[in-house]
């Protein structure tokens, strides 16, 4: 939520020596569009604090900026789906990685050269097939599981655009009136 915050100007900034930090007090006028009191910039009192034994910095803050409640839903929402995200494609990672193995394991039981294993082209190939018969290539014992994985994935996404398309037909039929 911070994250929107600008500096518009540092209003004041002195320094001084303390016994365990070198501190520095700052006055800034910091501006967001999401101010709980609407306004566009607000002024907030900081202090930089550097230990005088390590040199490590740090701040302290009286009053932390105070934002609105539908900003701060919004950030957690934002947070979460980028969070999703993020964990969608780690399990993608992870799922393409056990696909490779599988195939490289069936190349090898096959004889079959491991450079000329792809999972991406097996996917393409996948997807260019016609849905009977990736129906029935799916239902022989012979195929390798990593394949019978693409098949399901790619029956699984022409049955979703279907439902999909369904859908909007019957939708468009079924309009329902605002009441």
């Amino acid at each position: 939520m911070y994250e929107s915050l600008k500096l518009n100007k540092i209003v004041k900034a002195e320094a001084e020596e303390g016994v365990y930090h070198f501190n520095i007090f700052l006055t800034l006028e910091l501006s967001s569009d999401h101010f709980k009191s609407g306004k566009s910039s607000e002024s907030f009192g900081i202090i930089v604090l550097r230990s005088n034994e390590d040199g490590v910095l740090s701040f302290a803050i009286d009053d932390f900026p105070e934002m609105t409640e539908a900003s701060i839903e919004q950030f957690w929402i934002n947070m979460v789906e980028e969070h999703r995200r993020k964990r969608n494609l780690k399990f993608l990672e992870l799922e393409e990685k056990g696909l490779l193995e599988d195939a490289l394991s069936d190349a090898t039981k096959s004889q079959v050269s491991a450079e000329s294993v792809s999972v991406a082209a097996e996917r393409a190939k996948v997807a260019g097939m016609d849905t009977d018969a990736l129906s029935q290539l799916e239902s022989k014992a012979a195929t390798p599981a990593y394949q019978k994985h693409l098949i399901a994935e790619e029956l699984d996404k022409r049955w979703a655009a279907f439902y999909r398309e369904r859908q909007a037909v019957y939708d468009s039929q079924h309009a329902h009136s605002e009441l």
